[in-house]
């Protein structure tokens, strides 16, 4: 113990000096010439699983039980102690931190902008914390950086540096420029930064610090929020003009909400020496603009495409209150502003999620020029509930993320919803994470139901030695058994085709192209495949169905408690679960990106029933899912009419100020000049309805989906992926239903009629594929459930004899009928000629039905089966 003490008086003050092994016992930090070294003898202590207090050869002092105190005023000298000389260091700076409440923290060492950073590490405990510190927030950005060398005119890859407790370590360039920018250049800074003070390399303590973070960010004295510098292919500087700019806008924003209440204005700080200032917008030199904002055309979404300049446009358009037409929006320096702010990077982060919604202070600094978040999160609210339309036409879905992590947070002023783990997944989905595992883990510390989390009530401890694949099962088990329900299931999202990531638009995240084909178990990447009914949190095309409100859903399996048949199923790939069986799909519509489905208005056969009030009314809660333009199931059918009707009259409207495709304008003017009376119709419903509104909720629900018709009569809207032949079910436990897809169907290629392996299938259980979640009208408040009860048969509002009739009018008849089963005729619907070859499988197939299927599907019995779900 002596030489423990004697050692840590000779220590360089400021440095940390852990001796956490068995062998020494305990734990002391040396804080500097102006304070006192402190043993912690408890707390730290505890953290050491095999250790007790017994052990130690020498008891605290008399009279102190927790901590006693050393003046620390040695000499500074050479230490055979050193931490970075110790072997179970790793890279010399890093104690093992694997259990516990000790975190690691980091002591910024003043200096000039370009001098070398210089830090050094000292810990403290999370239960009686020493330290005031500050938690820094901010997107890693990339490892290395390129640069122009003069003297081999060649482009050079460098790496930033930074020394810790003597020892060189790589950061992130733009980690390296938020120290720069936040260093003082007189006094040291203690902060608490994930890249240095977590040791990224142990996979051990990388998942137990991870568990610590939500009580980092809770105890943090503040959160400084860095969102850079220069971001993309922005080279022209400025940075601190744009963001003085973008910080007026938001004040601007702030202050007439806050105007009418008489509250005292807000403003932001430079910290360059000008000081605080509280100008509006209007004041901004107009060379702070930028004018390479992404949006120019509604077809361009990369940020990295070309951009051409935009003329000036004045701020306000009205004089009481701020321009909302959004078609000057893409040329208004004020919106242009407000975009380049919420499409930083860091607003598209998983991690920066609970750093910000857990903070009690926070300050968001954007090169030199700082604004305190509550207000970037106040106008965000503000912009998100009465601009949505100018966001959609700028692309700042930034707005919807800064937005629900102010609402989250107890700055809002409001009571912090209470959500489940599940929710936060649903709630976080489009944010971005380079390892797939983050976006479970980056949630860890966000208040589960109410209750604050810590490294005892994790909902899920992370783990990174598993594939992401294999988290995904394990998550999806583990919401089921704890939420006795399958809402989980309405987060499964396949797709079909090419489709791009859009960073504007709020229901996708942004990135490469890339093909999905989850469906048909092509091998999706190289940790193997994920059961088709477990959703892949990394992905997401579309926004869910299920509703968004946690005390409001639909309720499909009303009555119909979630039954798990196999008796051991958690972490097995099958789901086996009860479920009524509700129609089989004989029609698909179109799916075309950000539009409705007009098609079955111009079908002949079709079109006799949904041109009528009643059939456009069914339309009409399809394209919007029964939710209005906040996702919220609130909109009554006759609201969800008289926007259907008021939107077809605007798009072929000739003076519209919302443009439409030509073609689209052409086929609805067609539509109405055969039918006098529908546009009658439609124009006398229109007069009450919001066209806006339901370009809104319906583009939002019908993104990535297709409208279906089954057998029987239902129509419903599903993913991209539905085909002829799925099965429409209500599962147990289930909010909406679900559509499912016949295993053997997917595999029958490979399999040839008549072979064994054909055969031995007929013997075995049958198996399904999720197609995913879909919304038929009227199925969402248990009526499949009481039918079953009921004993009685299931049939749709739309007359069987149309949707018949349009599957022959679609029909394709095979080349060789006379190779045809005798007595039967098959009918093919929009494949293509078929050869006899296909005809001879005596079920069901992918788009082929026997006229007594057509006849039988008519009216299905509801009766609760078995269905084994992989």
């Amino acid at each position: 113990m002596e030489k423990i003490l004697t050692e840590t008086q000779r220590k360089r003050r400021c440095v940390e000096c852990v001796f956490t092994r068995p062998s020494n016992k305990l734990v002391f930090r040396s804080r500097g010439k102006d304070y006192k070294a402190t043993e912690v003898w408890h707390n730290l202590v505890q953290d050491l699983k095999e250790i007790e207090i017994a052990h130690v050869k020498r008891p605290p002092p008399a009279g102190i039980r927790d901590s006693y105190m050393l003046h620390d005023h040695a000499e500074i000298a050479p230490s055979e102690f050193h931490n970075f000389k110790d072997p179970s260091l790793v890279n010399g700076i890093y104690h093992p931190l694997h259990n516990g409440n000790t975190i690691r923290l980091l002591e910024l060492l003043p200096g000039r902008y370009d001098d070398p950073i210089v830090c050094r590490f000292s810990y403290d405990n999370l239960h009686q914390p020493c330290l005031r510190y500050t938690a820094l927030s901010y997107v890693w950005g990339k490892k290395t950086f390129v640069y122009w060398d003069s003297t081999t005119h060649k482009s050079q890859e460098a790496v930033c540096i930074a020394e810790c407790n003597g020892v060189k370590r790589n950061v992130t360039l733009n980690l390296d420029s938020a120290l720069r920018h936040i260093r003082s250049s007189s006094n040291s800074m203690i902060l608490w930064i994930d890249a240095l003070c977590i040791n990224q390399d142990d996979g051990k303590e990388r998942a137990h610090q991870i568990t610590l973070m939500g009580s980092i960010y809770r105890n943090a004295h503040r959160v400084l929020i860095w969102l850079g510098e220069r971001e993309g292919k922005d080279k022209c500087g400025r940075d601190d003009e744009r963001a003085g700019r973008a910080f007026r806008a938001i004040c601007d924003i702030v202050n007439r909400w806050q105007g009418s209440a008489g509250i005292e204005r807000v403003g932001y700080t430079i910290r360059n020496g000008r000081g605080v200032t509280q100008d509006t917008f209007e004041d901004t030199p107009s060379s702070a603009i930028d004018r390479d904002h992404p949006k120019q055309t509604s077809k361009n979404v990369n940020p990295d495409s070309p951009k051409p300049t935009l003329p000036a446009q004045p701020f306000y358009k009205y004089e009481d209150g701020l321009d909302f037409s959004k078609e000057s929006a893409p040329s208004s320096e004020f919106w242009i502003s407000i975009a380049n702010l919420f499409n930083r990077s860091w607003f598209w982060r998983v991690w920066v999620v609970q750093e910000a919604v857990l903070a009690r202070a926070a300050t968001v600094k954007w090169g030199n020029v700082e604004i305190e978040w509550h207000l970037v999160g106040a106008a965000a609210a503000l912009i998100r509930t009465n601009y949505r339309e100018v966001c959609e036409e700028m692309q700042i879905g930034g707005i919807y993320n800064a937005y629900l992590m102010f609402r989250l947070s107890t700055m809002s002023n409001l009571p912090p919803p209470m959500l489940s783990f599940h929710h936060l997944l649903r709630l976080t989905r489009q944010f971005e994470a380079t390892d797939p595992r983050d976006h479970v883990y980056g949630i860890l510390g966000l208040n589960i139901d109410g209750k604050i989390t810590n490294t005892t009530s994790s909902y899920l401890v992370p783990d990174y030695h598993i594939t992401h694949t294999e988290l995904w099962k394990r998550i999806a088990w583990k919401i089921i058994l704890d939420s006795q329900n399958l809402s989980i299931l309405s987060n499964v999202q396949h797709t079909e085709g090419n489709y791009k990531r859009e960073r504007g638009r709020i229901w996708v995240r942004p990135g490469a192209l890339r093909i999905f084909d989850t469906l048909q178990r092509k091998k999706i990447d190289d940790d193997g495949e994920s059961p088709s009914w477990v959703p892949r949190w990394d992905l997401v095309c579309r926004m869910t169905l299920a509703s968004w409100d946690v005390n409001k859903t639909f309720e499909a399996a009303s009555g119909f408690p979630l039954k798990l048949l196999a008796a051991e199923q958690e972490n097995s790939d099958m789901l086996s679960v009860k479920g009524i069986e509700v129609g089989i799909v004989g029609l698909v519509g179109v799916c075309e990106p950000h539009k409705i489905d007009l098609s079955f208005l111009e079908s002949p056969n079709l079109a006799t029933f949904f041109t009528t009030e009643s059939g456009l009314q069914l339309l009409a809660q399809t394209f919007t899912a029964g939710k209005n333009d906040y996702g919220s199931l609130e909109r009554s059918p006759m609201e969800a009419l008289h926007s259907l009707a008021a939107f077809i009259m605007e798009v072929q409207d000739p003076v519209s100020h919302t443009p439409y495709p030509r073609k689209d304008v052409r086929a609805i003017r067609h539509m109405l000049d055969k039918d006098p009376g529908l546009e009658n119709l439609l124009r006398s419903l229109a007069a009450r309805g919001s066209p806006s509104q339901f370009r809104t909720s319906a583009f939002s629900a019908c993104s990535r989906r297709r409208l279906f018709l089954t057998l029987n009569g239902f129509l419903g809207l599903a993913p991209d992926t539905v085909q002829e032949g799925d099965i429409l079910t209500v599962l147990s436990g289930g909010d909406v239903p679900f559509l499912l897809r016949p295993a053997d169907e997917m595999d029958e290629g490979s399999l040839d009629p008549g072979s064994e392996a054909s055969e031995s299938r007929k013997l075995t259980p049958k198996l399904y594929h999720l197609v995913g979640e879909c919304y038929v009208c009227n199925l969402m408040s248990g009526e499949a459930v009481h039918a079953a009860h009921e004993s009685i048969q299931l049939s749709g509002p739309i007359p069987t004899t149309l949707i018949h009739d349009e599957i022959m009018a679609k029909a394709d008849f095979p080349d060789t009928p006379e190779h045809a089963p005798q007595n039967e005729l098959w009918v093919g619907v929009g494949n293509g000629k078929m050869g006899a070859d296909k005809i001879e499988v005596e079920r069901l197939r992918r788009g082929y039905f026997k006229f007594d299927i057509l006849d039988s599907q008519s009216r299905v019995k509801a009766e609760k089966k078995r269905f084994d779900i992989r």
